[in-house]
């Protein structure tokens, strides 16, 4: 039961995450690095944005396997079905309910705020849950385990080479920039109020769940 109830919560979390991520994406105003290179990538493509981020979600998981081989867990393969909600979730959220186009700058900013204060919670319930790591984030753990580079320099290494994919993208083949100054002001607000979040919500989740092993010593 215990289990049962967990894996309800990441799922609700991981659903609630990809539609914020759909309505950064519909206000336009920049978002991070991952999502505006699968924004640019999908412009380029003209497929669907939630559909680009699948893809490239099942080839951080494909790259786990290559890298690994024998070494990949069978439970890692979560990660695919994963990769499909969020997809999914994007695209339902921004072709199918938001339908309609935000036109006021300020409210635009204002949207991009409240995402990245919201999304910072959601993260937080899903690393406390510690179920399933988000694809990226697991290709960033394995490369990790193979070489002397630490988790931060590898993430911010990806980052850095979104954010130069999105951008060279959008100069050579004239697409809208995705990287803007919300990219900057998630840069300030998501990493403190993640932290905050997880002090606020691992009692409520511990709580929650009932003492489990996981928590007892945290």
């Amino acid at each position: 039961m215990k289990k049962l109830l967990r894996y309800i919560l990441l799922i609700i979390f991981v659903c609630l995450n990809a539609g914020l991520v759909a309505f950064a994406l519909k206000v336009n105003v920049g978002v991070d690095a991952w999502a505006a290179s699968s924004q640019s990538l999908a412009q380029l493509c003209h497929i669907q944005v939630g559909t680009m981020e699948m893809f490239l979600n099942c080839f951080c998981v494909f790259l786990q396997m290559l890298i690994l081989r024998k070494e990949f867990r069978v439970v890692q393969l979560v990660q695919i079905p994963l990769s499909i909600l969020i997809g999914y979730m994007i695209n339902f959220v921004y072709y199918d309910i938001l339908i309609f186009d935000f036109t006021n700058y300020y409210i635009r900013l204002s949207i991009i705020i409240i995402f990245y204060l919201l999304s910072a919670f959601v993260v937080a319930g899903i690393l406390i849950l510690d179920e399933v790591t988000y694809p990226l984030e697991g290709l960033c753990i394995v490369i990790q385990s193979k070489t002397n580079f630490s988790f931060s320099k590898i993430r911010q290494s990806v980052d850095i080479f979104c954010i130069l994919m999105s951008i060279c993208l959008s100069l050579i083949f004239h697409l809208p920039f995705s990287i803007r100054e919300g990219a900057l002001i998630g840069m300030f607000i998501f990493g403190p109020t993640i932290d905050f979040a997880m002090k606020k919500e691992k009692q409520w989740i511990h709580t929650l769940i009932i003492k489990t092993k996981r928590y007892k010593n945290t």
